[in-house]
């Protein structure tokens, strides 16, 4: 999962400029006019976004694991897990007490850092509104260079900076949550 092509539907309400076409599944993403707080905008516009795309990801993760049982048995990586030789079964076939999955996200500090000058910008100083900046966004900058430089100069990650450090915090812990509680709900563990 891209964080920052998500990050980017949002601001879109749910249509993706590369194509134009709603990648938001069953999600019903507000207008950004009608967003009044940077928690309304990370929960229920980013968020919601966020976990439908995580939601998807494990059902894409549980579709390749039952894929690849019926077609083939992994028997020798199997032997090399913990368990499997106890168990008397497969990596796939509940031989590993604990099986995983590869929901990568991409994009995760970009991402933080955008959330950071959007919630800078907008509002706590109110320079611009999401429309603005999705409008920026939309024309790579050009037009706004006032805007660009504002959001250049912001807080990134990694520079000791409380405000944008417990950001990105936020975005790696609803990562995790999303996945750890969507991939018990979908069985991916023995």
């Amino acid at each position: 999962i891209s964080l920052t092509k998500t990050l980017c539907i949002a601001l879109n309400e749910g249509i993706d400029p590369y194509d134009g076409v709603y990648k938001a599944g069953p999600v019903k993403l507000q207008k950004l006019e009608d967003i009044t707080s940077y928690e309304d905008f990370y929960e229920n516009q980013y968020g919601k976004l966020h976990d439908f795309y995580v939601e998807e990801c494990v059902k894409a993760q549980v579709n390749s694991y039952k894929l690849l049982r019926k077609e083939c048995s992994f028997l020798f990586p199997s032997i090399l897990m913990n368990d499997c030789l106890e168990r008397g079964a497969a990596l796939l076939d509940g031989g590993v007490r604990y099986l995983g999955g590869c929901c990568e996200t991409y994009g995760n500090i970009n991402c933080s850092d955008s959330l950071y000058a959007i919630k800078k910008l907008v509002f706590d100083e109110r320079k611009y509104t999401l429309r603005e900046v999705n409008n920026a966004c939309l024309a790579d900058f050009k037009g706004y260079e006032k805007m660009r430089m504002d959001m250049i100069n912001c807080h990134k990650y990694g520079n000791d900076e409380d405000d944008v450090d417990q950001i990105a915090c936020d975005v790696f812990n609803r990562v995790s949550e999303g996945i750890r509680s969507t991939g018990i709900r979908y069985g991916l563990h023995y």
